[in-house]
C-alpha cells in the first residue's frame, strides 16, 4: 500500500510538472495582456526599443513550432518544441531595427553570435536575414564578419546553380513566398557590396519567379507557394505574412539596390513589382488599420503582417513622396500600438505555419513583429 501510495504520488508530481509548461506561460500571458494598448507615438516606440533590445541582451523569446498545441512538456523532451529556422528569422528583425538606433550594441551582440559559432547553419534560408542585418549594420567590420557572409551567400548560391532557384527548404524544391523576403534582400545587398553579379542575377531572377507564377493574375497578391514543375498554387493566395514576405523583399531588395549607382534595369524590375503591391495591398488594410492573417477574408488581424506591411508602405512613401503609402503605414502603426503590452511587448501575431495548408490559429509575442514595426515608424519620423 506504502508502495502504491508512493508510485500514485510520483505520478501525481509529475503531471502537474508537465501540466506547468503549458499552464504558466498561459497565466503570464493572461497578466500580461492587462492594460495592453496604453502606448502611442513616441512613448511606444522608447518602450518597444526596450523591449527589443532587452531580448537581443538577454535571450529572444522561443517561438514554438506549434504555438496552438497543448501538453507541450513533450515536444521539449524530443527537441520538436522549437526551431532554429525560426529564431534565426526573430532575431534578424530586432537587429535590423536596433541598426538603425544603436548599430555599435546590434554589432556587438552578432560578434557574439559568431564567435558562439550559432549564426549560420549549412543551409537555412531563414539564416541570410541575418545575413542581411549583417551587411546593414554601419558599425560592423566587414573585415571581420567577410567569411561568415562568404559562406552563407555561397550556401545559397549552391542551390541557384543547381536548379536555377533557391527553394525554401533543402528537402524540398517547392517555392515559397518567405524565400522573397529572406532571402533576396541578403543577396543583393552581398551583390552589390562586393560586386558579385552572380548573387544580384539569382536574386532578381527569383523575383521574377515569383512574380511570374506566384502571384493571382487579377488579385495581384501572393500565393504561399506553388510547385515549380506544373506551377500549380498551393497554399492560400492573401495570406497574411506571405504578403509581409512579399512586401519586404520587394522594400528591402529595392532599399539595397540604391545603394549602387548601377543596376538600373534591376532597380526598374524591383520597382514595378514594388508599387504594384503597394498599390494592391492597402485595398485590404483593415478600417483599424491593421491587416488580417488571410488579406481576403476576415479571419483575425495578424501584428507579424501589419508590421511587415507598414514598413512597406513607410518606405514606398518616402521614396514616392505619395501620402497614401505613409497613412496607409501609419494606420497600420496605430494597430500595432493598440495590441502593445505595459512593457512594449507588440502581441497578437500569427503563430508560425505548421505546412501548406496548415496555419496556425494562435496568437501569439512574435519577436520579428517588434523589429519591423520598430523599422516602419523609424522610416516614417524621418
Amino acid at each position: 500500500m506504502k508502495i502504491l501510495l508512493i508510485v500514485l504520488l510520483t505520478i501525481f508530481v509529475i503531471l502537474i510538472i508537465a501540466v506547468s509548461f503549458d499552464a504558466v506561460p498561459f497565466i503570464k500571458n493572461v497578466l500580461g495582456r492587462r492594460g495592453i494598448g496604453c502606448y502611442s507615438d513616441d512613448e511606444w516606440a522608447f518602450n518597444a526599443e526596450k523591449k527589443a533590445v532587452r531580448w537581443l541582451e538577454t535571450g529572444v523569446p522561443v517561438v514554438p513550432v506549434i504555438a496552438d498545441k497543448r501538453f507541450t512538456v513533450i515536444d521539449r523532451i524530443k527537441g520538436t518544441y522549437k526551431a532554429d529556422s525560426i529564431s534565426y528569422w526573430q532575431k534578424s528583425a530586432l537587429l535590423a531595427a536596433i541598426n538603425k538606433t544603436n548599430s555599435e550594441l546590434a554589432a556587438d551582440i552578432i560578434y557574439d553570435e559568431i564567435e558562439k559559432n550559432t549564426l549560420i547553419e549549412s543551409w537555412a534560408t531563414d539564416a541570410a536575414s541575418l545575413g542581411y542585418a549583417i551587411l546593414c549594420n554601419e558599425s560592423i567590420d566587414k573585415v571581420r564578419i567577410r567569411g561568415t557572409v562568404d559562406t552563407l551567400a555561397e550556401a545559397l548560391i549552391e542551390k541557384f546553380r543547381a536548379t536555377g532557384s533557391i527553394p525554401y527548404s533543402a528537402k524540398s524544391n517547392i517555392r515559397f513566398v518567405d524565400t522573397i523576403g529572406l532571402v533576396c534582400p541578403f543577396l543583393i545587398k552581398y551583390a552589390v557590396m562586393y560586386s558579385d553579379e552572380e548573387k544580384l542575377h539569382a536574386a532578381i531572377s527569383l523575383i521574377k519567379e515569383y512574380g511570374e507564377y506566384g502571384l493571382h493574375e487579377k488579385l495581384r497578391l501572393p500565393v504561399h507557394c506553388f510547385d515549380p514543375e506544373t506551377k500549380a498554387p498551393l497554399g492560400i493566395y492573401g495570406w497574411g505574412r506571405g504578403c509581409g514576405w512579399w512586401a519586404i523583399g520587394l522594400a528591402d531588395s529595392f532599399y539595397a539596390l540604391l545603394s549602387s549607382d548601377g543596376y538600373d534595369e534591376e532597380k526598374v524590375t524591383v520597382l514595378k513589382y514594388y508599387i504594384d503591391f503597394c498599390d494592391t495591398v492597402i485595398k485590404y488594410q483593415c478600417p483599424n488599420g491593421a491587416f488580417d492573417r488571410n488579406l481576403l477574408y476576415f479571419s483575425g488581424a495578424d501584428s507579424s503582417a501589419t508590421g511587415m506591411i507598414a514598413l512597406a508602405l513607410a518606405y514606398a512613401g518616402k521614396i514616392t513622396g505619395k501620402r497614401i503609402y505613409s497613412n496607409a503605414a501609419r494606420r497600420a502603426l496605430g494597430y500595432i500600438y493598440s495590441v502593445t503590452r505595459r512593457d512594449g511587448t507588440v502581441d497578437y501575431s500569427q503563430g508560425d505555419t505548421m505546412g501548406i495548408g496548415f496555419y496556425s490559429q494562435a496568437s501569439i509575442v512574435l519577436p520579428a513583429a517588434q523589429g519591423f514595426a520598430l523599422r516602419a515608424y523609424y522610416i516614417l519620423e524621418e
